[in-house]
């Protein structure tokens, strides 16, 4: 990292970025995808548009402030900068323990959840899949109002994705 000391990203630039990306997602999901909705496109595919672009962005972000800051492009410092490290044992110990705490917390305030989503204040919009929304069915072999047979692009973006995420 040619001996750099790496400065920390000053807490308002942090705020920054996560109000930006957060403004962009909730834009989309909220504005942007009702008017495709409108246009005849899923629900799945302005998800996919809205939700993943902004992370795609932060990533882009992130490799052009490292270039910015004059690191080499090496993976060895590149992983380096943005701490990326192998997990050790403790923490896959506490990822499982926080998957189970999750999951217990879920099977716990699901009817809760889905009592309050009744309430007209709480309620998720309409347009929103049963994914998103308790006050709606899921339909076998559909995901996010969308039918799955035969749709294997869904796999590839949806992983693509979670990268970027």
């Amino acid at each position: 990292m040619n001996g750099l000391t790496v400065k920390p990203v000053s807490i308002l630039h942090s705020i920054w970025f996560f109000v930006v990306s957060s403004l962009m997602i909730n834009i989309g999901v909220y504005c942007l995808i009702p008017m495709l909705m409108d246009k005849g496109i899923p629900f799945l595919t302005g998800y996919f548009i809205f939700f993943y672009v902004p992370l795609v962005l932060l990533f882009f972000a992130a490799l052009i402030l490292y270039k910015a800051e004059g690191n080499a492009w090496h993976i060895s410092d590149f992983k380096r900068r943005m701490r990326i490290n192998a997990l050790k044992k403790a923490d896959w110990l506490w990822i499982a323990i926080i998957i189970v705490s999750y999951l217990a917390v879920l099977v716990i305030l699901t009817p809760l959840i889905n009592r309050i989503a009744q309430v007209p204040f709480f309620s998720p919009p309409d347009f929103f899949p049963a994914e998103i929304n308790p006050n709606k069915l899921s339909v076998p072999g559909y995901a996010w109002d969308y039918e799955l047979s035969g749709q294997y692009w869904v796999i590839i973006v949806y992983f693509i994705g979670w990268f970027f995420n």
